[in-house]
């Protein structure tokens, strides 16, 4: 979803009677701090009658999209004169920040590892949080529906979030409210996936489903992407024919159906993947997600001990859509990985968001990104995880129908880029584990024409070299950083010719707040080590 829809002001908690599933469905009211008009003609969308919920009810929770959902619907990250017509609130919604991240995943993702008070992110957690952030700007979806299904749980009150407000309808999208629906939002990468058959989704509705709440997210996705919604009912149509109630934060308000036949197993579903644009019936995967897990403190994809390699793309803009593949070196399938496809709709010429990969830990591969149909290229950044440290590559050149590939051994620390176009791409390495400090090393070693640049981290040592693949001379750029757990950061930056057959090595095992010139550099050639000038910043 690209607008973003606001709403300020405070009104007195009401009582509203749970409506019947067997009534045709009714306009809800205006949220109390809209502007009714506006909203009934700019938000309110209704549900035409063969996509509203039908049937004889086979369990039904107490939740239902008026009080219990959202008054606003689904957002992105670009403004939108909607926050003034509707709402009269010209403020953008803001997104998780280091306190929320620690919230989610604990101290360690703080460089000062602290339960409570100030949090300094270290470096790997900034990248991922940035990550995450920049996924959410195509929609909300997942955020909006977790944090829902959150207070119909009682994991938190609505209230919390707005003083004298006491329904999730009525809520506005207050500062503390969008941060916990930001950070809601990247809890689909840290959740394991549970896309299953239709079948097995309507049973477990049957045995989940209670009288009150909302205890599962419903995630669906379609050839343009994914969504997340928040089922609450469960209704028999008859012939194996069943009906999902779900709220649909796209449609503030209004109760819509997923279709289920389970004698051939499929389902379908009318998405709108943005205000204004046509709808579209997706039917490709479904799943659930139970609501338990997701309030529960998750745990840290990239902290130290993490037991797999976690990788991020980030979105990229684009006409066609886009595949991406994790593949062994030698190009067959590897098995054990896990692919979180996002759940964010997706439109031409909008931002197409990569799915995340959760690889074995210590599983050499290579992520491939074909853009063979896509007359455009593009650039990208691609960020990988370990638990021990980080790697990827910056400035990923994707060539106009042509395919990108990053091969990645996280034993060896070894990062390889290939691009058919020269002169692209940055290879960064974040140890965090240096002394109770972290430090980061960005840059490439280049030869004449070089469309391969390659470096390689040993933790052991605390070491980075770069090098050109082809063993050219050509010329080679660094730029370090030293994040300590107090006090202000240390940059410094390496520039220098690198001769046929050499290295760049670079020693930071000295470097720390108390020896801020302890990073060292040096060419390496067969026998002979040259020192190198460092320039510190």
């Amino acid at each position: 979803m690209k607008k973003t829809f606001l709403a300020f002001g405070c009104a007195l908690a009401v009582t509203v009677a749970v409506p019947s599933l067997a009534n045709a469905e009714q306009k809800p009211p205006p949220p109390t701090s809209a502007d009714a008009a506006r909203w009934l003609n700019e938000v309110y969308t209704p549900t035409p009658a063969a996509w509203q919920p039908k049937g004889k009810v086979v369990v039904e929770t107490d939740f239902r999209p008026y009080a219990s959902g959202f008054g606003f619907p689904n957002y992105g990250g670009s403004p939108s004169n909607t926050n003034n017509s509707v709402f009269g609130a010209p403020l953008d919604p803001v997104n998780a920040n280091a306190k929320s991240l620690r919230d989610m995943l604990g101290p360690q993702v703080c460089r000062e590892g602290n339960k409570t008070g100030k949090c300094r992110l270290t470096i790997t957690a900034a990248k991922w949080l940035n990550a995450m952030n920049e996924a959410s700007d195509g929609g909300h979806c997942f955020g909006l529906a977790t944090t829902a299904s959150m207070i119909a749980e009682g994991y938190v009150k609505a209230e919390s979030f707005q003083r004298g407000v006491g329904q999730t309808y009525n809520l506005g999208l207050t500062n503390k409210l969008s941060r916990t629906i930001s950070v809601n939002f990247a809890k689909q990468v840290t959740t394991p996936s549970t896309l299953t058959s239709p079948r097995k989704v309507v049973e477990q509705l049957q045995t989940g489903l209670g009288s009150s709440g909302a205890p599962f997210v419903l995630v669906i996705t379609g050839a343009e992407g994914g969504h997340a919604i928040t089922p609450y009912a469960l209704l028999d149509r008859g012939q194996g024919i069943f009906d999902i109630a779900v709220y649909d934060n796209n449609y503030p308000g209004t109760p819509r159906a997923v279709h289920v036949d389970t004698n051939t197993n499929t389902w379908e579903y009318l998405v709108m993947t943005k205000p204004g644009e046509p709808e579209m019936i997706w039917s490709e995967q479904i799943g659930l997600i139970p609501v338990k897990k997701l309030a529960a403190q998750q745990k840290c994809p990239f902290c130290a001990g993490a037991n797999r390699t976690a990788v991020q793309i980030d979105p990229v803009v684009s006409d066609v859509p886009l595949k991406v593949k994790v593949r062994k070196p030698n190009g067959k399938r590897l098995k054990g990985v896990k692919v979180s496809k996002p759940t964010n709709p997706w439109r031409a010429g909008e931002e197409w968001t990569f799915p995340g990969f959760s690889i074995p830990k210590g599983k050499s591969f290579v992520l491939r990104v074909n853009n063979k149909h896509n007359p455009e290229g593009f650039q990208t950044d691609v960020l990988t995880q370990s638990g021990d440290f980080t790697m990827g590559v910056t400035q990923v050149r994707i060539p106009a129908n042509g395919v990108g590939a990053v091969g990645l051994k996280p034993r060896t620390g070894l990062v390889v880029y290939d691009s058919p176009e020269p002169g692209i791409g940055k290879i960064t390495f974040a140890d965090e584990q240096l002394n109770g400090t972290h430090v980061q090393l960005v840059g490439a070693a280049r030869g004449q024409r070089e469309r391969v640049i390659l470096g390689q981290i040993d933790e052991a040592e605390e070491q980075v070299t770069y090098a050109t693949a082809s063993g050219r001379a050509g010329k080679v750029h660094v730029k370090s950083e030293l994040q300590p757990e107090k006090g202000r950061s240390v940059k410094a930056v390496v520039k220098n010719a690198l001769p046929k057959e050499a290295d760049l090595v670079v020693d930071y095992s000295q470097w720390s707040p108390k020896s801020k010139k302890g990073l060292r550099a040096w060419i390496e050639q067969g026998d002979s080590k040259t020192a190198v000038k460092i320039r510190l910043k």
